[in-house]
This record gives structure tokens, sequence and C-alpha cells, in this order.
């Protein structure tokens, strides 16, 4: 990197000039933040999935992994070790959620876990597995979900559950129908459910409430149940 320490530079977010060595800089050596950007930037990737990975200055530069983000927090003066131990905490806990595919994911299907949380928590495969590849528990509500149909188990026992449909099952369907009339369902990205909507003249657009796929305006739901 051709900059000293003694060189003048701008933060890519807030435009401000800093000295270089109070300035964190991307992967790519040239798109750099200032401890304040850096920190919001890592709060909005946190809070909401969309601002994840942390944006670098151009789309072709690399994202930073974990290992990268932590050296960064490190190299600013600004940010002391409680704030930035308390970044990287929450930051990592959204890793495997962000870094798992959102038909592969599984959220905790209690209702009133989920009114509680104020959102549904995300089961981790790796930390509340049960080990029969077919359910996961919250740890919040004990609550156990079943990994195919996103539905809470019937019983303790995995073999009482009845799974009636599940995520493929529908997707075959859908795909069964002719071509004409696919339009018309729409899969809950979340939830895996599968949507149809009421009319040509409604909306795409796609909101789950309470587990369950919902488009604005739509009814038809093929849920397991």
């Amino acid at each position: 990197m051709a900059e000293t320490s003694e060189s003048s530079l701008d933060c890519m977010i807030c435009f401000e000039t800093f000295w270089a060595n109070n300035l964190t800089f991307m992967p790519c050596g040239q798109h750099r933040y200032c401890d304040g950007c850096f920190c919001s930037t890592l709060e909005t990737a946190i809070a909401h999935e969309s601002n994840h990975p942390i944006p670098c200055g151009a789309t072709e530069c690399p994202h930073p992994n974990f290992q990268q983000v932590e050296a960064m927090l490190r190299s600013l003066p600004g940010v002391d070790a409680t704030q930035r131990d308390d970044l990287l905490t929450r930051y990592a806990s959204r890793l495997p959620e962000y870094e798992t595919p959102i038909p592969d994911r599984t959220y905790c299907s209690e209702q009133t876990c989920m009114a509680a949380q104020g959102h549904s928590r995300f089961l981790d495969v790796n930390t509340c597995g049960l080990g029969d590849e077919l359910s996961l528990r919250c740890p919040d509500c004990n609550m156990t979900t079943c990994i195919h149909c996103k539905r809470p188990m019937d019983g303790v026992n995995p073999g009482a559950h009845s799974c009636t449909r599940t995520a493929q099952d529908a997707a075959a369907y859908v795909a069964s129908l002719p071509d004409d009339e696919k339009w018309q369902w729409q899969q809950c990205g979340r939830c895996n459910a599968w949507v149809g909507k009421e009319g040509e003249s409604s909306c795409n657009h796609m909101e789950c409430w309470d587990g369950y796929g919902r488009l604005t305006a739509y009814a038809n739901c093929l849920d397991p149940d």
C-alpha cells in the first residue's frame, strides 16, 4: 500500500479526512473506514441481513471474513476492547444464519416464543441439532421443530411426528403444473411454504407471518398441515 501513516485519506462512508493510521482498510487495500463508520456498518450488518456482508468501495472487491473483521476492529484506535468484543460476539452470532442458504434454514415454530423474542429464533444445526437429522430444539423455549416441514414436532419421539407434506412435495406439485399456471405460486424463503396468488392483479410482495408464508392479498397456501 503506497500510503503511509502520515497520509491524509478520506473515509469511504462519511468522506471525512483522517490520518491513514486512524482508518482501517478493507481486504482490497484501497477502500477504508473510520472507526465510527466501521462500527456503524457492523451494527447494520448485525441488525439486517440485507447489509451483510460488509460492503467495500467497489462491487468487485472481496468481502472481509470474520478474522479480517476482527483484525480491522483491532486496528482502529477509537474502538476500545469492550466495544470491540461486544461487536464481534454479536456479529459472530449472526453468521451461522446468514451463511446458511435460505431454503435450508429452520426457525423456531413456537408462536409464544416468537412473540416473546419479537422474531423467530434461527436454529443452528451445529448447536440445536438432536442427532436425528430430523429436528432442532430451540434453546429459548425448548420447542422441537421439524427441519423438513418447519412445523412443531407432534411428540417428543421423532417417530410420532406426522410430516404430511414437505416443502419438497409442494415444490413437486408446483413443478407439475402447466407453465401458464406456475406463475401463480411463490415459495416463502423463510418457512418454505408455497403460496398461491388470488389473481393477476395481486402484487408479488411476500411476508412470513407466524411462521407461515403469505403473499399480500393471497390466500391459498400449501402448508404441510
